[in-house]
């Protein structure tokens, strides 16, 4: 029998190969610029300048990204399904409409009524539209286009003759602004700005009215969009209502939800991974920060500066390996709205984030151009969420928070050959890890325990070991939480005398025995397994003549073990 054990062994090994896992629950689509502008708005070469149009980060939008049906246009980057008539459609093309409102600006609860009213009457076939929240709306904006509802109606959006094209001008989300909850988000699809916070309730006729652009389906496209946050659901004049059946973004939070805690600290402090993500940022969102001394030639403490400084600066950083990266840049605008969690106000982050200096109104630079005004860069108020443009040598003088990632490349991880059959309860095994990296074993499906690692190696001790096959699973983990697993798989085997490998323990065993004794022959390492049956229980790991006396006393029944 113990010549297949080998085969075995091969088995396990094929059966349970290497795996690695990328962390982080999303990963953000690209912005869509793609070329780059000095300070005073001029076009300039991308190489090395630090920019959005530059390093381009995220998933890349397929071509075409949007494919229109008779009614619908499909998102191939979001998997989103968007009703090709981009402005309250209505199931009548043309007055008298059977929903109210339909081909008009409205406001935010009668937008809400719509899409209900377009559902009641299977708009396109469908039951299922509803009001986007803040994320799906402002995810088919283009930074690379200086007016998104003109790029949207060049792609798919509003059929040939019909004034259904995408309105130059804001659309409601089902979002309510947490801070302000007699108010919603809504998108500027002219100017780009996002999100924006209008009351629901217009105080005069025609003031904060705004467009409505159902959509429906999942995000399961190259991207998956995330949950805004909100769990909560509120009246129009702000009071919290039920949920149920008010289609709110606070009822069917749609997206991947928000990991809880969502950030993770280093040990060692300066750094936090977001869960999210999978990006790497500072914990001192003003870098690098109030007292503390900057690398040489960088900008001072928290300094507020100019767009332009902002990229100058993280180059800085990223020369001087500040918290030993240097692959530090600005973020793009989506990266740098990513953090935000809509449930929340001043500031719009998770409840347990580690970000310090945080500072009342904070609002930081992009990597992003203003494509409609050049001039002007985007920057994100993480107080309230917003988003806006502003003059990158003539406007707001804004601090600099530098983010790196997202790290999706799990840790390298061995496990060194060796004998993988046993005749002892326990086994050391190690191998290789990348430095920095956790290794946990696992042995037949337990909770892993923690191994011992030293640089780029690691040892574990594996116990007890049952009779037989055993799975033993080995992960390392990075900080960034990207895993790798490998798996091996031991054998057991209970000294039971068989060194010639027959069913049964004879005098012929016994005979080998003695001539390993005696120097005739050399154990191999099976026969080393099945042999060294003493001491009984704590096999000495060779075969003496203890072990000979006692496999000739189970020969001829004397004995058992």
């Amino acid at each position: 029998m113990y010549r297949t054990l080998p085969a075995l062994i091969a088995a396990l090994l094929l059966g349970l190969p290497t795996i690695a896992a990328a962390a982080g629950s999303v990963q953000l689509p690209a912005s869509g610029q793609t070329t780059c502008y000095d300070s005073a708005g001029d076009l300039r070469s991308c190489t090395g300048t630090g920019e959005d149009g530059e390093l381009r980060l995220g998933v890349a939008w397929p071509s075409p990204r949007f494919v229109a049906g008779a009614s619908t246009v499909s998102d191939g980057l979001t998997g989103l399904i968007w009703t090709r008539h981009a402005n309250a459609p209505d199931p009548n093309p043309a007055p008298p409409f059977v929903c109210p409102n339909a081909e008009g600006d409205m406001s935010w609860q009668q937008a809400l009524d719509h899409v209900a009213c377009l559902n009641a009457n299977s708009y396109a076939g469908f039951t299922d539209w509803r009001l986007p929240n803040l994320n799906e709306l402002e995810s088919v904006l283009n930074a690379g286009s200086p007016d998104s509802s003109a790029y949207l109606s060049a792609n798919g959006f509003g059929p040939e003759g019909l004034a259904t094209f995408v309105q130059p001008s804001a659309y409601w989300s089902s979002t309510s602004d947490a801070s302000f909850s007699d108010s919603a988000w809504d998108v500027n699809f002219l100017s780009g700005d996002y999100p924006w916070s209008s009351v629901k309730i217009p105080q005069f006729a025609g003031l904060d009215t705004r467009g409505v652009w159902p959509v429906r389906g999942s995000s399961n496209g190259a991207v998956s969009l995330p949950q805004t946050g909100v769990k909560l659901c509120y009246s129009p004049a702000g009071a919290v209502v039920g949920c149920a059946a008010t289609g709110q973004d606070g009822e069917l939070r749609k997206g991947v939800p928000l990991p809880e805690p969502r950030f993770k600290r280093a040990a060692s402090g300066g750094i936090a991974f977001d869960r999210l993500t999978g990006l790497v940022w500072t914990t001192v969102s003003r870098t690098p920060g109030v007292g503390s001394p900057p690398p040489a030639g960088c900008a001072v403490d928290g300094s507020e500066m100019e767009w332009q400084q902002a990229l100058d600066h993280v180059a800085c950083l990223n020369r001087s390996g500040y918290l030993g990266k240097t692959d530090w840049r600005l973020p793009n605008r989506i990266e740098l709205k990513s953090l935000a969690d809509y449930s929340k106000g001043a500031p719009v982050l998770a409840g347990e984030h580690p970000f310090s200096d945080l500072l009342s109104g904070d609002t930081f630079w992009s990597s992003t151009s203003d494509a409609a005004a050049p001039a002007r860069a985007w920057a994100v108020n993480l107080v309230d969420g917003s988003i806006f443009a502003t003059g990158k040598s003539t406007g707001a003088l804004l601090p600099v928070w530098p983010v790196t990632g997202p790290d999706l490349t799990a840790p390298a991880l061995a496990i060194a050959g060796g004998d993988l059959s046993v005749n002892v309860p326990s086994r050391s095994i190690g191998g290789t890890v990348e430095a920095g990296a956790a290794v946990t074993v696992a042995l037949n499906g337990a909770p892993p325990a923690a191994a011992q690692v030293s640089g780029g190696t690691w040892s574990c001790t594996v116990a007890p070991l049952a009779a037989g096959q055993n799975s033993v699973t080995v992960t390392a983990s990075d900080f960034s939480e990207n895993r790798t697993s490998a798996a091996l798989g031991i054998t057991y085997l209970l000294p039971d005398g068989k060194i010639l490998g027959g069913d049964a323990v004879t005098i012929a065993d016994a005979l080998w025995a003695l001539r390993i004794v005696v120097g005739l022959e050399t154990a191999t390492s099976q026969q080393l397994l099945h042999g060294d049956v003493a001491p009984r229980g704590n096999p000495d790991g060779r075969i003496d003549l203890a072990d000979t006396l006692l496999i000739l006393r189970r020969s001829v029944s004397l004995e058992t073990f």
